[in-house]
């Protein structure tokens, strides 16, 4: 997990039980509003991509994706990442959630809208550039997102709900056209952070002495 602005650019390893097993500064790199986090394999390697990507008043001229490969647990420093800087194609937008769709690798970010949220894409292999509008869906206030471990499901999540889509044939595009499921969900105080596991999934809220909740999948 991470911390949002105001707080260093470091990402948190958690034990099941929420306690810290690790912490990891990235030395360089610049935490504007942290909002999101997502891994993917490539080739036999694992890579971590941190979403500097939130925007409450829209004004950023551009936003950045850091991308690095898993560290070590016994880290706690490290130079060895990548700065990717995009644009929205259509001007400014605030976002807090984004994915990696597993068999392209392609990037899609949702925007935070109080009115649905327009989905945009960073195609693989990521060079910056402009992030392209493809599709709209009609979740409002968009905290976060995440994709199973084998790229079937995609789970997108507000303050107010948790949307499940099925991924069929790989694309995410071609699932967030479909309706999706709502899935029992415990408001939290300000929950923006989900993450699928191989038996369920994880929340978490924004804020001191907040619990990370499981859901055990039916």
């Amino acid at each position: 997990i991470h911390e949002d602005s105001g707080n260093p650019p470091q990402i948190t390893l958690l034990k099941n039980d929420g306690t810290t097993a690790s912490k990891i500064y990235l030395k360089g790199a610049t935490n504007f509003d942290w909002e999101d986090i997502t891994r993917y394999s490539n080739d036999n390697r694992h890579f971590l991509v941190i979403g500097d990507i939130g925007d409450n008043s829209k004004i950023r001229s551009h936003c950045s994706l850091y991308i690095l490969e898993e560290p070590a647990t016994t880290s706690d420093t490290t130079l060895n990442f990548q700065e990717l800087i995009y644009t929205y194609a259509d001007g400014p937008r605030d976002a807090e959630a984004f994915v990696i769709e597993p068999s392209s690798l392609d990037l899609f970010i949702f925007s935070k809208e109080t009115s649905g949220s327009t989905v945009y894409k960073l195609a693989y292999p990521y060079t910056g550039g402009f992030a392209e509008p493809v599709t709209t869906i009609s979740q409002n206030m968009i905290t976060s997102a995440s994709v199973s471990p084998d790229g079937k499901e995609l789970l997108v999540k507000s303050y107010f709900n948790i949307n499940h889509y099925f991924i069929s044939k790989g694309s995410i595009i071609d699932a967030l056209k479909k309706d999706p499921t709502l899935i029992p969900y415990e408001a939290e105080p300000q929950g923006e952070a989900i993450g699928f596991s191989t038996t369920g999934f994880y929340t978490v809220s924004e804020g001191n002495n907040v619990k990370l909740r499981f859901y055990k999948r039916n």
